[in-house]
């Protein structure tokens, strides 16, 4: 009779139980967050379940750091703050799926677009910043003798340019022209 192939065994890496202060406020925001599987987060600290139930949730200051934490976390004024995170997060997380389907030959040439602008404007390019809010006016004006020169435009829109001043006449966008007698 034929034995059965053996299986590897896994190999698991280090544990340590003995976590820093640091790692244990880290374990705790992670744990709180609840963004990832709980089983991922404390594997991503070489911890195992029965490490994590014998050594972390019977430390005081774990158990004091997640209690803070899961209040300020869950407070009513932090709602802006979770939904940014985690929307931060799932992008994250979906971004080399969106990449993906982006160049599949197969999508849909707007939504490929679509996911084009997406990807530039989270890297900064494509789209310049505004220093100034679309549609704010702002006014030029200079005086020489009797003549007055004024400038005014409104960011997004052609500028106009007036000169004023007897036997003148303006037209906006145009250059002044002078009325012959």
């Amino acid at each position: 009779m034929d034995e059965a192939p053996s299986l590897p065994v896994p190999v698991t890496a280090a544990v340590n139980p003995n976590l820093s202060e640091l790692q244990l406020v880290k374990l705790a925001r992670e744990l709180v967050m609840h963004i990832q599987d709980p089983a991922k987060v404390i594997a991503s600290f070489n911890l195992t379940q029965a490490q994590f139930d014998q050594h972390v949730l019977t430390n005081r200051f774990y158990k004091r750091a997640y209690e803070t934490l899961l209040i300020e976390w869950e407070a009513a004024e932090s709602t802006n703050k979770r939904i940014a995170f985690k929307s931060a997060y799932t992008l994250e997380d979906g971004l080399p799926t969106l990449g993906a389907r982006m160049i599949d030959g197969k999508e849909n040439l707007t939504a490929a677009v679509e996911t084009a602008k997406l990807l530039a404007k989270l890297s900064g390019a494509g789209e310049e910043k505004r220093d100034t809010t679309p549609g704010e006016k702002f006014t030029i004006q200079i005086n020489i003798g009797q003549k007055e020169l004024k400038y005014e435009e409104t960011v997004g829109q052609i500028p106009e340019i007036q000169l004023v001043a007897e036997g003148t006449s303006t037209h906006p966008a145009l250059p002044t022209q002078r009325k012959t007698d």
